[in-house]
């Protein structure tokens, strides 16, 4: 269940813009998202106001999120990118 007091793992994330897991790592490795690694296993969170703020960097329709809150799995449009 999706809450804004709780940081967001990558699948959620991906889940919600409609991109790969490793993709959201990746953009959290490069520091293009900002987020942190859970010990053991690299388990990776992001702060809810910060992936806000990536999506705005971004111009991501923050609709996207509604997702997180769905029951239902929400249909993906175009595959988003970062450059």
């Amino acid at each position: 269940m999706f809450t804004f007091d709780r940081p967001l793992t990558t699948g959620q994330i991906a889940s919600a813009l409609c991109v790969s897991s490793r993709t959201v790592s990746k953009w959290i490795d490069r520091g293009d998202l900002p987020g942190y690694t859970l010990p053991p296993g690299n388990h990776r969170r992001v702060p809810v106001p910060d992936l806000l703020a990536f999506m705005r960097r971004h111009d991501m329709p923050l609709e996207l999120l509604r997702g997180l809150t769905d029951q239902e799995a929400h249909a993906c449009p175009t595959p988003l990118s970062v450059a």
